[in-house]
């Protein structure tokens, strides 16, 4: 009995000095991303177009079907290579994952696109209703928070009838919300063969869509779809490259790091992880070491 009493004072002890460290532990976790799947990882310090280009171009997209393939096929465009999307009563959406642009970075994201035919027999009731869930261009902005499986999905669509700036939520379970905004409404314009360019702000439209700033997330991908299932007709689309803009000074930018890197991680904050254990560190010592010695006499003294 006294050996656990003994041990419950040495856990207790471990976490008085852990909740001593905890600012230093913080900052140092706070450099490391949040993980996800094996993939390309993009910093604010190495953006990039992500374009059509090389032998597979969309080997580093994931395709999620919904139901049945869209077909989605690169083409020329005007200014270099697109992507051409054409659905058949299908519903498939690509993907493109493994970003850690933290929100504070002020990212944009800009694309162009192109509608050729809408889905048919839509009765445009209510916009997110699943029965008529379809349309030639939807762009998906994800968000990710610091809990597992917490996310916010903002999905910008192109629609034949709803006006520019209708909003609704779309299917959300779990911490999984889902918000829609129309940003484009009618055929395509005459001028410039059709193409529109978009140049999203996300942290504006994340605080519209959810009524509340991005905080502590971070930009954790984009993918495209264009889906005629629920409606059993066609729509189609093109799309341009995309590409993730920061508006933010190189000085508040954020270099992130995929998985978990202690060499890295250390070197990168050592003059916090410094100061903080001149600070805090030294009371968790102490801390640390008063419990060790109380228990370590008491385990002395029951085994005589």
């Amino acid at each position: 009995m006294k050996k656990f009493i003994l041990l419950i004072l040495l856990l207790s002890a471990l976490g008085m000095g852990l909740f001593l460290a905890r600012p230093v532990i913080r900052q140092v976790f706070e450099k490391v991303s949040a993980g996800g799947q094996a993939g390309e990882v993009i910093s604010a310090a190495d953006l990039k177009t992500f374009d059509y280009e090389g032998a597979e171009p969309l080997a580093s997209w994931r395709l999620h079907e919904f139901k049945g393939k869209t077909d989605y096929q690169i083409e020329a465009g005007p200014e270099g290579k697109v992507l051409h999307a054409l659905g058949k009563a299908s519903s498939s959406a690509l993907f493109k994952e493994n970003l850690e642009i933290q929100m504070t970075e002020k990212p944009f994201l800009v694309w162009k696109w192109k509608v050729s035919q809408f889905p048919a027999g839509k009765t445009h009731t209510a916009l997110g209703d699943r029965a008529e869930n379809d349309f030639s261009g939807r762009v998906y902005a994800i968000f990710k928070g610091r809990m597992a499986f917490s996310h916010e999905v903002i999905q910008y669509i192109w629609d034949d009838q709803f006006p520019e700036g209708t909003a609704a939520d779309g299917f959300s379970i779990g911490n999984i919300k889902v918000k829609m905004m129309v940003i484009q409404s009618g055929a395509a314009p005459a001028e410039g063969d059709g193409w529109v360019e978009e140049r999203r702000d996300l942290n504006a439209d994340f605080e519209k869509a959810f009524g509340k700033a991005p905080e502590d997330r971070h930009l954790k991908g984009f993918g495209l779809m264009t889906d005629a299932d629920n409606t059993n007709s066609v729509a189609e689309a093109w799309f341009s490259p995309f590409t993730v803009e920061i508006a933010a000074p190189a000085s508040a930018r954020t270099k992130r790091k995929s998985g978990f890197d202690p060499v890295g991680m250390f070197e990168e904050t050592s003059g916090k992880v410094t100061d903080g254990f001149k600070a805090g560190g030294r009371k968790m010592a102490r801390t640390l070491k008063g419990g060790i010695d109380f228990v370590a006499g008491g385990f002395r003294k029951d085994n005589r």
